[in-house]
């Protein structure tokens, strides 16, 4: 009868709605960090917090953003820094693919840069084409206590004799590796694991002006006003290559991504399978290069997570998130000029879910 075929339809209408909203809330996770600290992490927190309170200075607007005469004065510095990081470590190089490649670079994309260098940029752009993305976070379940940042479970796959990404999950782009003020840097500590661990890989470097990059870093999360920010983290971290006590200058943060510019450069080389997309985020022409290297829509590249205290026109209290933390894939592509589907590369699945849930609103058009 029709009424019964209605009512069949009606039912499976609704049980498609109820499976989207599922996933969506299964697998979204909540921009920010988790307001949890790690029990090994706790002790020095606080002392970095009143350091933080009592060297901050920054005169402020009502609405807490920098005044202008103090915004125009470090815009002169960020031009007279500048030239003092004139080395080929500071400057992102156009000529590490061939022309022949673009458009041809497979997944997964691995992110080895540093934090505040456009990992949400980067995020929001494999996003955007359709790529499954993580940023931070590695695990579905992080928000429930059970999950995993990226940082962690590269630590615990390699400390394990697996592959770098073994129990993180499986994604298309890899965007933010660290897990910033905490202080772990698997692209650090674990630079040679994760570049042998993925013999045909695609690595990408980013690149800014070492003074933004400076001021981004402390001014990081901007609803801190006083601190802590990201550089007394950093600074009170024991990174390699990056000891306790250092991080109190632009200079000695600049002389640390100088070293670890050599240090990727070096571990690719040494592999002739692997590609180095290397990227200056503050490039006019950045969005039109990264285009043309992964065949994307040019239109997907913006600046995402923007510290609005340092930005005018934008709300102080906001950070201007843009993608959440884990991005699910999709089977088409968001080329140049069209939709395209997967080339070689298969969607990335979740163990114990049939890979038909990530189709469901999935379309070419």
């Amino acid at each position: 009868p029709i009424h019964m075929r209605v009512k069949i339809f009606l039912l499976l209408s609704f049980l498609f709605v109820i499976v989207n909203l599922h996933i969506h809330a299964y697998y979204s996770f909540r921009h920010g960090e988790s307001d949890g600290e790690p029990h090994s992490e706790t002790s020095g927190r606080r002392a970095v917090a009143d350091e933080a309170k009592n060297n901050a200075t920054a005169t402020r607007t009502s609405d807490g953003s920098l005044r202008g005469g103090q915004m125009a004065e470090e815009e002169e510095q960020i031009k007279t820094s500048d030239s003092l990081f004139n080395e080929e470590c500071f400057t992102a190089r156009k000529d590490t693919i061939p022309t022949s490649r673009y458009g041809k670079l497979k997944p997964p994309y691995v992110n080895l840069g540093f934090p505040k260098m456009g990992t949400s940029s980067l995020h929001s752009f494999f996003a955007c084409a359709g790529y499954r993305s993580m940023h931070y976070r590695c695990n579905r379940d992080y928000d429930s206590g059970n999950g995993l940042t990226c940082a962690e479970c590269v630590r615990r796959s390699v400390d394990e004799g697996l592959a770098p990404f073994a129990k993180c999950g499986t994604a298309d782009a890899y965007s933010q590796l660290d897990d910033g003020s905490w202080g772990h840097f698997p692209q650090i500590e674990y630079l040679e694991e994760i570049v042998r661990g993925l013999p045909n890989g695609t690595f990408l470097l980013t690149f800014r002006s070492v003074e933004r990059w400076h001021r981004s870093l402390t001014h990081w999360p901007p609803e801190n006003e006083f601190g802590p920010h990201m550089s007394d983290g950093l600074r009170h971290a024991d990174i390699k290559g990056f000891p306790s006590g250092m991080g109190r200058s632009r200079e000695e943060f600049g002389r640390w991504f100088c070293d670890h510019v050599g240090r990727v450069r070096d571990a690719v080389a040494r592999h002739p399978g692997q590609t180095l997309v290397e990227v200056d985020i503050e490039d006019p022409d950045a969005g039109a290069r990264m285009a043309n290297v992964f065949d994307v829509d040019e239109t997907c590249w913006g600046r995402r997570n923007v510290n609005a205290r340092l930005h005018s026109g934008r709300d102080a209290n906001a950070s201007e998130p843009d993608s959440p933390w884990f991005v699910w894939g999709k089977r088409c592509i968001r080329g140049k000029t069209k939709m395209r589907m997967r080339r070689t590369e298969p969607l990335p699945t979740v163990p114990g879910l049939p890979p038909w849930l990530f189709m469901l609103n999935d379309t070419c058009k």
